[in-house]
């Protein structure tokens, strides 16, 4: 079973077999693991890859067959650490993560400044959330999972030039969604 594809272990799983979902725990524990070493303290990571998995079993059916396994566990670890971040104080552990709590508490002072900064998350979640699966599983992979470009085609099983290219659309969809233009109709090509 362990030579399986994602897709086939997702179907068995839903089917009542938990050793296939079991599989995908093994294939992917890490993956998650290493995406919130990045974003929370050691001592967090391993419960909260664990919920990850958790919210991943129960959500199972919500998975797209024709989507990216690793794509929709990184959405899931999101907004995990999202969750985890709003609810608990965490020490800045680099320079920028210090700058970004100062930034935050002056913002907290100023309530137009905060009212503006959640107007602008809401903005950037709204333009994520409008990009087609790939597209938002590239974005996530990259920029929150810290991946490179290659890393995140290599675990979307799609080809290097591939990736680049989405990425560089969705990038592009994004800040022209951001600065209230639509964006031009996608192309029609075969990768």
């Amino acid at each position: 079973m362990s030579g399986s594809n994602d897709r086939q272990l997702v179907e068995a799983a839903l089917s009542g077999e938990t050793d296939a979902f079991s599989v995908l725990v093994d294939r992917y524990k890490n993956f998650v693991y290493r995406f919130f070493l990045r974003r929370v303290p050691d001592g967090e990571c391993e419960d909260l890859t664990q919920e990850v998995f958790l919210v991943a079993w129960s959500q199972l059916d919500r998975f797209r067959l024709d989507g990216q396994f690793a794509g929709w566990l990184c959405t899931l670890a999101m907004k995990v650490a999202y969750r985890w971040m709003s609810g608990a104080y965490r020490r800045p552990q680099t320079f920028t993560a210090t700058v970004i709590e100062a930034q935050s508490v002056v913002a907290h002072r100023d309530e137009s400044a905060e009212v503006t900064r959640r107007e602008t998350l809401e903005s950037i979640r709204g333009a994520l959330e409008r990009l087609d699966d790939r597209a938002a599983s590239l974005v996530h992979l990259v920029f929150d999972g810290g991946l490179t470009t290659t890393e995140a085609a290599a675990a979307l099983r799609i080809p290097r030039a591939t990736a680049f290219r989405v990425l560089r659309e969705a990038l592009n969809e994004l800040r022209l969604r951001l600065e209230d233009r639509e964006p031009a109709a996608p192309r029609d090509g075969s990768d």
